[in-house]
């Protein structure tokens, strides 16, 4: 068997592209495995990570999964590129809220229209990018019929004078969920109808070359 030599100790210098480097080895003879940055650090400084979030304004969760997406992100056809979930938040801004869930959505069959509705300009979460990428997002979005996912959160009748307050939400998907070119996934409630309810909803995904 040939042997495989390792540097031993602290390779902490910036390697280029491209260049070959030693193996990260440990003084007991293991080899250096571990995480050497944030999860998502690698794809994120080569601009494929981005977020959009709906606008500060707020926007009604909804009661009943339809044609309406209170958030909707699209992949469109032909874009070369899958969208890697990566996490979806939620936040409670004001008015009263009913009873029910927010559900992680997506639908049947290729939609081969993009959605339409009021557009949000997702942006690299490398602060300070000007990388584009694919993914189309939209608040109060006009899409294909919905079909649930799974439930991303529960909540009650409550209004901003209620004493607890539910905290911020995240759903840390971490590429369970994919979506493929021609595909989307929206959140959306289903839930008693509240007044004038509104929630803020974000998104961050990775844009992942198709192979």
């Amino acid at each position: 068997m040939a042997e495989c030599d390792v540097d031993i100790g602290n390779n902490r210098y910036g390697i280029s592209d491209g260049v070959s480097a030693p193996v990260r080895g440990g003084k007991t003879g293991e080899m250096i495995i571990g995480q050497a940055h944030g999860e998502f650090y690698e794809a994120t400084v080569r601009s494929n990570v981005f977020y959009a979030a709906t606008a500060v304004a707020g926007v009604s969760i909804g009661t009943s999964l339809s044609t309406t997406a209170a958030f909707y992100l699209h992949n469109p056809v032909g874009s070369g590129k899958n969208l890697s979930l990566i996490a979806v938040s939620i936040g409670y801004l004001s008015g009263t809220m009913g009873s029910g869930a927010a559900y992680l959505c997506t639908h049947t069959g290729v939609s081969v229209a993009n959605p339409t509705g009021t557009a949000i300009t997702p942006r690299p979460t490398l602060l300070g990018g000007n990388a584009v990428g694919v993914g189309l997002a939209f608040t109060t979005a006009t899409v294909t019929t919905q079909i649930a996912i799974r439930p991303i959160c529960s909540f009650g009748p409550f209004l901003a004078t209620t004493v607890f307050q539910p905290t911020a939400l995240k759903d840390s998907i971490n590429g369970e969920i994919v979506v493929a070119p021609g595909f989307g996934v929206g959140v959306h409630g289903i839930a008693t109808a509240g007044t004038t309810d509104r929630v803020l909803i974000g998104c961050t995904w990775e844009e992942v070359n198709i192979s």
